[in-house]
């Protein structure tokens, strides 16, 4: 390898001895450190004068700074065949790196902040430049100018997203080669669009009232409510389980609750008189750890259904279609005493059904087929599996490439089924399939099925998301008293424009 220029960074103390030799067969043989970093005093973690030394012999070629901006520290870092310089430094991180080749220059940039977009002008030495899609290695057309013997022109990279770039003597990517390469026709549908949720839609309650010997209180945030059983019930840390580890046995010899120390927590969800009695049937509850308590639903005991469970075998399932009533329904739970298994946590309501917002929540109510635009928006805003979107295409000639695209969406990913056939995932940008070999000559079925995330019915509801990292802490906290349901907060999945499928022919 051949080093231009070894740079020492800022608040290097210590190097290794193999290090401080290679150093001085470097600077001996003609070449040029900077060194930003006047403390280098320590040899093999011993201290040591050997760096000091070293600049004081050749004080041509070692070249001291402080700030990358001066003038003779510039020299040795700008190259005259390229320039990326951010628009603002206070948004975005961008870093790059540059590949030279025999026929031109690949130029990749990297925005690694992952909330604002960063800007960059830039200046790369070529005559042609286009953009490389970084999915498929296409050309893509890019609006430039020359400044000598360099293209100039302006970047904008996304939150966490990249591009790749290429600046060229010879090859001149036109709009009018580029539309060739990407020859393509949208493929007419002989149907409208279909859509329809494959699994049971859900409501998450997560407020509920509270009771104990001493206390009462209605409408509680359940993190509220739990954190208030537990600082009843005696224990010095709490819930023993929320953000802690145990210690061997240290929480389980804790477990000793004396029998007055029983509780109730209630949880409310409202049918609309609308809703069909078929779709009342459908209606199931899960609800976690039963061996915790006795369940109630509008005064009646329920018990789960033997092996049934939804996500998790500690969340089994109860069928309540028979118990429950239009208008407001109750479900309780009683304990005999506390314990330190008991964790008050939301209850499920699953069924054949869309969400309302209400004052308090939601309002069961007729099911409807997803719409295009967000499941949030369209009465399925804790909805977490797939929503189906289906349409049918008439296909004489089936020469050439075909794709299934999708132009706006969101989703975890969306699997794509070609006449019953898996034909694979859709996930990255750009959005889109080659679904060529799975397409037959007549009638073709493209069934897109986009899918959601547990952060839907799970949660967390109350907080904004940060779009960083989250954790424990981010379902601490929640309103005083139940909000209405526009003000719950949901990631917006689902299918925004209908799909469709290109055909290409180069």
């Amino acid at each position: 390898r051949i080093y231009d220029h070894i740079i020492l960074p800022p608040g290097i103390r210590n190097i290794e001895t193999s290090t401080l030799d290679f150093l001085k067969k470097y600077i001996a043989d003609g070449y040029t450190i900077l060194s930003f970093s006047d403390s280098i005093d320590y040899l093999d973690a011993c201290p040591s004068n050997a760096i000091k030394e070293l600049a004081a012999k050749y004080p041509v070629n070692w070249i001291k700074g402080n700030d990358m901006e001066s003038s003779h520290i510039r020299q040795y870092l700008t190259n005259p065949d390229i320039s990326v310089k951010q628009t603002d430094l206070s948004k975005g991180q961008l870093f790059h790196q540059r590949r030279i080749l025999d026929d031109g220059q690949l130029l990749f940039i990297v925005n690694s902040n992952l909330k604002e977009p960063a800007e960059a002008g830039i200046e790369i030495k070529g005559r042609y430049l286009s953009e490389i899609n970084l999915i498929n290695g296409l050309p893509i057309p890019v609006d430039y100018s020359r400044k000598g013997k360099l293209t100039a022109f302006k970047a904008t990279i996304p939150p966490g997203g990249s591009r790749l770039f290429f600046a060229s003597q010879n090859h001149a990517f036109t709009k009018e080669k580029i539309e060739n390469l990407n020859n393509q026709s949208i493929v007419k549908s002989s149907s409208e669009i279909e859509s329809k949720r494959l699994s049971p839609n859900v409501l998450t309650l997560d407020y509920l009232d509270l009771q104990t010997k001493s206390f009462r209180s209605d409408n509680m945030y359940f993190m509220t409510a739990m954190r208030k059983l537990f600082e009843l019930s005696g224990l010095e840390t709490g819930n023993p389980w929320e953000h802690k580890i145990q210690y061997k046995r240290q929480y389980l010899d804790m477990d000793h609750f004396t029998s007055d120390s029983w509780f109730k927590a209630g949880y409310h969800f409202t049918i609309d008189p609308s809703l069909t009695d078929e779709a009342v049937k459908t209606l199931q509850a899960v609800i976690e750890r039963p061996d915790q308590w006795k369940v109630m639903l509008n005064g009646k005991e329920i018990t789960p259904v033997s092996g049934s469970w939804w996500l998790d075998r500690h969340f089994p399932v109860y069928q309540i279609g028979d118990l429950v009533k239009k208008g407001e329904n109750f479900i309780e739970l009683s304990a005999p005493k506390m314990t330190v298994f008991s964790e008050l946590m939301p209850i499920y309501i699953l069924g054949d059904f869309n969400l309302e917002s209400a004052s308090k929540g939601f309002l069961i109510k007729p099911s409807e087929s997803p719409r295009m635009s967000s499941w949030k928006d369209g009465g399925i805003p804790f909805y977490s599996n797939q929503v189906s979107y289906s349409r049918n295409y008439t296909l004489d000639d089936i020469s050439g490439k075909f794709l299934v695209r999708l132009d706006s969406w969101r989703g975890t990913v969306a699997e794509v089924l070609i006449n019953g056939k898996n034909a694979g995932i859709i996930g990255w940008n750009p959005y889109e399939l080659d679904v060529t070999g799975f397409i037959q000559k007549g009638e073709n079925r493209i069934d897109v099925r986009v899918t959601g995330s547990l952060k839907s019915t799970l949660g967390y509801h109350h907080t904004v998301e940060s779009g960083w990292m989250d954790g424990p802490y981010s379902w601490n906290q929640g309103p005083v008293k139940q909000p209405a349901g526009t003000e719950y907060q949901f990631l917006k999945f689902g299918l925004y424009n209908e799909f469709n499928l290109i055909r290409k022919t180069n």
